[in-house]
């Protein structure tokens, strides 16, 4: 579930192909429709979305339908959108209105996303001297991320400690609880269910985020 920078397309999309069960509701996107049916999303852009295709709607190449967008801890985006194709078990639309909050929210959501699927590990040349962590990682908007491993006694790659730079606001994370910058926790969440499969660091840090969340 990653953006993929090949595609020649208008407007950045990000993939939901990653399932991380209960937490799916805080890392993924729904689509509410207006017979109570609920679906996964899983391509998302300021364009438009893909979602598996309800079982109760009347389904027609150009209809238009309103429907709410659930996108993580943001608020509900009321929208309305044209369907512009049908397949056996999913269906495309583009939208056609978004109201200005709503068209903020939706730019917040992919932006964190598009930081997490370009997230990358730094060269430990780049370290200074007595760095103090163990692992670096980088992305846009200013995305830095400081994280030092457990060595002893806990599951591999765990975190033991987290310093987090996201546009010049800072967060600490520390034997599994927020130290501070609480407030970045949910763009933190957004940014790690996107970072690259093979970075298992992250995919564990991202599971103690959301562990500490539940406490």
């Amino acid at each position: 579930m990653s953006a993929n920078p090949e595609e020649k397309r208008r407007f950045p999309r990000v993939h939901f192909r990653r399932d991380f069960g209960a937490s799916d509701r805080i890392t993924k996107a729904f689509a509410h429709w207006r017979n109570h049916e609920v679906t996964d999303v899983f391509d998302l852009s300021l364009g438009g979305f893909a979602t598996s295709r309800p079982g109760m709607l009347e389904l027609s190449v150009g209809h238009e339908f309103d429907l709410t967008l659930e996108l993580g801890a943001l608020p509900a985006l009321p929208a309305k959108a044209k369907m512009v194709w049908i397949r056996d078990f999913s269906v495309g639309f583009s939208f056609l209105h978004l109201e200005p909050e709503g068209h903020l929210t939706l730019r917040k959501f992919l932006s964190d996303k598009l930081v997490g699927s370009h997230l990358r590990r730094m060269n430990p040349d780049l370290r200074p001297e007595n760095a103090g962590y163990d692992e670096w990682y980088s992305g846009p908007r200013e995305t830095h991320l400081f994280l030092t491993l457990n060595n002893e006694g806990e599951p591999p790659h765990s975190v033991k400690k987290a310093e987090v730079m996201i546009d010049g606001d800072r967060m600490v994370f520390e034997d599994n609880r927020f130290v501070s910058g609480e407030s970045l926790k949910e763009s933190l969440v957004q940014i790690l269910s996107h970072a690259p499969e093979e970075e298992v660091v992250l995919l564990n840090f991202l599971d103690q985020i959301l562990k500490a969340s539940e406490k």
